[in-house]
């Protein structure tokens, strides 16, 4: 019986984290051509901690699991250059974040 009620206990503590997070999509894009950037590196901030970091792929595509709500900085490294957007906004359900560079 208490072996089951930890078994118990670790999925509502499983269920109740993943509640709270969500997951993040989205595209980096050269600005003057529009074409994708691949190989970016995508960083997450929040609170000035680095919280999630992704490369694009390919087709300029990342995706961020488990990230939590929140309002962040998004730091986008590419070759020498450092781009940064402000006052991102995760909500409960994540969201599609397409960045220009």
């Amino acid at each position: 019986m208490k072996r089951l009620s930890i078994i118990v206990f670790i999925t509502l503590l499983i269920l109740a984290n993943s509640a709270f997070a969500a997951n993040v999509e989205g595209t980096v894009s050269h600005a003057d051509t529009g074409e994708p950037v691949a190989y970016a590196l995508v960083i997450f901030v929040l609170d000035d901690n680095e919280v999630a970091r992704k490369i694009t792929g390919d087709d300029g595509y990342y995706f961020i699991r488990n990230i939590s709500e929140g309002t962040y900085t998004v730091r986008i490294l590419y070759r020498e250059e450092t781009r940064e957007f402000s006052d991102i906004v995760v909500g409960p359900s994540g969201g599609t974040f397409n960045f220009e560079i």
